[in-house]
């Protein structure tokens, strides 16, 4: 049963929505590449949850969403007052001489190149993870204590523990940006009663997910690359069509 709270990823330059594939294996969006992109979220009950999100495994921040509204993450936050884009970036370099090789010193900030997904060690498939919790409205409301982590931010490398499932593509820290937050509410998050759900949103890179030793996974690069050669070709029929029409 589909729960009521929506998870997508849009694009910054162009504020295109990345398309959601669903699968057996769990939700897909295909990754563009060096490009910046914000973590969009989606309250559709009349109550406030807390969204409690993750990049890669890693916490980036919680933001509580009334009912019926859309709020955004755009980035790791550095300062109360700055944060860095989410960068669709690759992951560290891998040694291919090992199926476990250990990345190399050069994080995926640095736009590293990663080493072919034929090297076995890339599975090209990243996550974007919210856990939704109730909330309860507080009698005071407490003082924000400042912001000063730049730990979020430098979470480039994949973590030893995540390389099954996030090779190949991860999560980098882009352009700085201005991201103001708002003052804290008197509603806080309420984890006396464990969470209301969570969502899920895989991102991935087809060509290098269809290489993958995972059949299921495998099985969902295969659908994916498929489904962009199909829309190719009925992109260019219809600009033949069109071009045709106009002569």
């Amino acid at each position: 049963m589909a729960l009521p709270y929506d998870l997508l990823l849009q694009l910054n330059r162009t504020r295109e929505t990345l398309e959601v594939h669903s699968f057996a294996a769990g939700n897909f969006c295909v990754a563009q590449p060096d490009a910046e992109f914000t973590i969009v979220l989606r309250n559709r009950t009349s109550q406030r949850v807390a969204f409690e999100l993750y990049v890669d495994g890693k916490k980036v921040e919680s933001k509580r969403i009334g009912p019926n509204r859309t709020s955004s993450m755009v980035g790791w936050p550095v300062d109360d007052h700055t944060c860095r884009a989410f960068v669709f970036s690759p992951p560290p370099t891998f040694d291919a001489s090992s199926m476990h090789g250990a990345p190399l010193a050069l994080s995926s900030a640095c736009r590293t190149k990663a080493m072919p997904a034929s090297s076995g060690n890339l599975n090209a498939l990243g996550e974007v993870r919210a856990v939704i919790w109730p909330t309860y409205e507080r009698s005071q409301v407490a003082v924000r204590k400042p912001f000063h982590s730049a730990s979020h931010h430098r979470q480039m490398a994949v973590p030893e523990d995540k390389k099954a499932v996030a090779l190949g593509v991860t999560t980098g820290a882009g352009t700085t940006l201005s991201d103001h937050r708002k003052a804290l509410s008197k509603n806080k998050t309420d984890k006396s009663r464990g969470p209301l759900g969570t969502v899920t949103l895989r991102y991935c890179v087809p060509d290098a997910l269809r290489l993958s030793p995972d059949a299921s996974l495998k099985a969902v690069g295969e659908a994916l690359v498929s489904k962009a050669a199909s829309t190719a070709s009925s992109s260019a029929a219809t600009a033949a069509t069109v071009a045709a029409a106009a002569v």
